[in-house]
């Protein structure tokens, strides 16, 4: 679920800084190491991006997740659009048919407001069904771009959750980041997250879970086509698990 909400995370990014869309293609394989008995989870994925519109960006991705000895295959297609030069909405839906370890459907809107000095403001629902519960929730999100010529391009953010497991508890989280551009679309970005979240932690079990996560990603543009997309995460999901991750993917633009 993470790597989902960081590929959202990158889109309002890139939208935010005014660089105009181009077509993009990106592949890529994550690993994690769970502490205990629980196997190894393992994710690859490939993603095009098209601009829709002068304004608009939409994209398809394709996941295929294995964990607990199982395997998913997940699509999802978002949207981005700049409605004006204050406004911005970003909606994402998909879903696994197959429904293993990730979600039968699940879905999120977020709409953003350009303030002074450099502010964004969000807001955002969102929606998951696995075949034997459902979570919702909303968050908000601020966050500022700023920088000069010393320094480069900066950005940070704070963002808060929150989400009720129907027919069950609710949970609460905070995530803050700090990012640094550079290179054009080069960017590196240290996140901290803590709280509580809904997540399925085995094959028939989805349960409101104490979390932290510490993480360190970005993409690293090799040259005016080619980036190569990395992270490294540590997450600790209350009393079940500990779990380390890696992920490596290849982007082209054209």
């Amino acid at each position: 679920m993470r790597r989902l909400v960081l590929l959202s995370t990158a889109l309002l990014s890139v939208a935010a800084s005014a660089q105009e869309f181009e077509r993009a293609i990106e592949a890529g394989y994550g690993f994690d190491s769970l502490s205990g008995r629980y196997d190894n989870w393992q994710n690859a994925y490939l993603q095009y991006e098209q601009p829709l519109a002068e304004d608009t960006l939409g994209y398809v991705r394709f996941n295929q997740t294995e964990r607990f000895n199982l395997s998913d295959n997940e699509l999802l297609t978002g949207v981005y659009h700049r409605i004006n030069n204050d406004w911005q909405l970003f909606a994402e839906i998909g879903g696994s048919g197959t429904q293993q370890v990730r979600p039968e459907l699940q879905g999120q809107v977020i709409a953003s407001r350009s303030l002074d000095d450099g502010y964004l403001l969000s807001f955002g629902v969102h929606r998951t069904h696995w075949a034997s519960s459902t979570s919702q929730g909303y968050s908000a999100q601020i966050e500022r771009y700023f920088g000069n010529a010393e320094w480069g391009e900066w950005r940070w953010s704070y963002r808060i959750r929150q989400d009720h497991l129907l027919g069950g508890d609710n949970a609460l989280s905070h995530a803050a980041t700090l990012s640094h551009f550079y290179k054009d679309w080069s960017s590196i970005t240290l996140a901290l997250s803590q709280g509580e979240e809904a997540e399925k932690i085995g094959p028939q079990r989805v349960l409101i879970t104490d979390v932290k996560v510490l993480s360190v990603y970005g993409l690293h543009q090799l040259n005016n086509r080619w980036g190569l997309r990395w992270s490294l995460s540590f997450n600790e999901q209350g009393a079940f698990y500990d779990r380390r991750g890696v992920l490596l993917g290849l982007r082209y633009r054209f």
